[in-house]
């Protein structure tokens, strides 16, 4: 295996702080490219940067298993499903679809690597 699960998790952390933290700081632009009112852009930004903590908090020898790697890989899946979802029924600008996809790619790619490393886990 490329990646073990805590590298995954590692990498997953960085990537949910650092898009957090970036969507913060460009709440105004992302609400309007997005076509979401500024409130739902920085909870969603801020989600961000707690689950992207909480995975650094779980990312420890004796908190890290073969379920929390699944949970995970749920988790990001669910967001890939939603930010499709968000794109195919509210119909945002045409920004707002390139961002929305293009962020949405390393979270799909990370998901489905989380789920081959939680398997080698169990």
């Amino acid at each position: 295996m490329i990646f073990s699960l805590s590298k995954l998790l590692k990498i997953n952390s960085g990537y949910s702080i650092g898009a957090g933290i970036l969507g913060l700081v460009l709440v105004q632009e992302l609400a309007e490219a997005l076509v979401l009112p500024v409130g739902i852009v920085g909870t969603l930004c801020a989600g961000l940067v707690g689950f992207g903590t909480f995975l650094i908090w779980l990312n420890r020898p004796s908190r890290i298993s073969a379920q929390w790697g699944r949970v995970i890989s749920i988790a990001d899946f669910s967001w890939v499903f939603g930010v499709v979802g968000f794109v195919v029924l509210a119909n945002p600008a045409a920004t707002g679809v390139t961002i929305a996809l293009l962020s949405s790619v390393p979270v799909l790619v990370l998901a489905a690597l989380q789920l081959v490393a939680s398997k080698k886990l169990a």
